[in-house]
């Protein structure tokens, strides 16, 4: 059963790195097929199968030699990973599971790749409140932890010109489902992980933060998980 929700998740995260990329350029999901971004010839049925695809070819085209991205081999590696802990046997859960990575994945990549997402997608994580229990006990001060963001929230800022509203809109959402103390430990980490990716890449202009935040989602709730 692990097997099969990891395959699930897997092809779920390939379908949704698709539409992250094509939605915005307004072209359709179903047609043409995926191409090499490089050399444009239309990739063959094995080229597309998740992860696999990617390491049957070594990271690079079959014909043309490019390198190919492991960005999207990395997703569906992840979300089929999280796939593991889906409630397979609760189908209301489980339809709210898919739900909520499935559209947190969607704004992700589509901020990533295009420094915008819809706002609407938003609305598709609201589903998280039946997966999630919000964090009703208050562990650390507040000064010391509003203190603490603030600082992290000013430097991000400074270095990557703003924060967007959709940023903001999606912590909101997190501190809904989660409470504050797991939101600020998200933020907390997000910025960690941007404030790294900056000083390691001497990124100069704007940085996409949706993915991070993400990514920091991802950190505390499997900590909070397993504690």
């Amino acid at each position: 059963m692990s097997i099969i929700a990891f395959l699930y998740g897997t092809v779920l995260a390939s379908f949704i790195t698709l539409c992250a990329d094509r939605i915005p350029k307004h072209v359709s999901i179903l047609y043409p097929r995926s191409r090499c971004d490089n050399c444009q010839v239309q990739l063959r049925y094995w080229q597309l199968i998740p992860i696999f695809g990617y390491l049957f070819q070594l990271g690079h085209c079959k014909n043309c030699h490019h390198h190919i991205s492991p960005i999207s081999t990395c997703v569906e590696l992840i979300i089929g990973l999280i796939a593991l802990h889906a409630p397979l046997n609760h189908p209301l859960q489980l339809i709210c599971f898919i739900l909520f990575y499935g559209f947190l994945l969607f704004i992700s990549l589509t901020d990533l790749s295009h420094q915008f997402f819809y706002s609407t997608g938003l609305l598709g994580l609201l589903p998280g409140i039946f997966i999630f229990e919000s964090a009703k006990r208050w562990e650390w001060q507040l000064g010391c932890v509003m203190i603490t963001t603030l600082l992290f929230l000013l430097l991000l800022a400074h270095l990557t010109n703003g924060l967007g509203s959709g940023d903001i809109e999606l912590i909101l959402i997190f501190e809904i489902l989660l409470g504050f103390e797991q939101t600020m430990w998200i933020i907390c980490i997000s910025s960690l992980l941007a404030l790294f990716t900056i000083l390691l890449t001497r990124h100069q202009s704007r940085i996409p933060f949706v993915p991070f935040l993400s990514l920091g989602f991802l950190i505390v709730t499997q900590i909070f998980y397993y504690m």
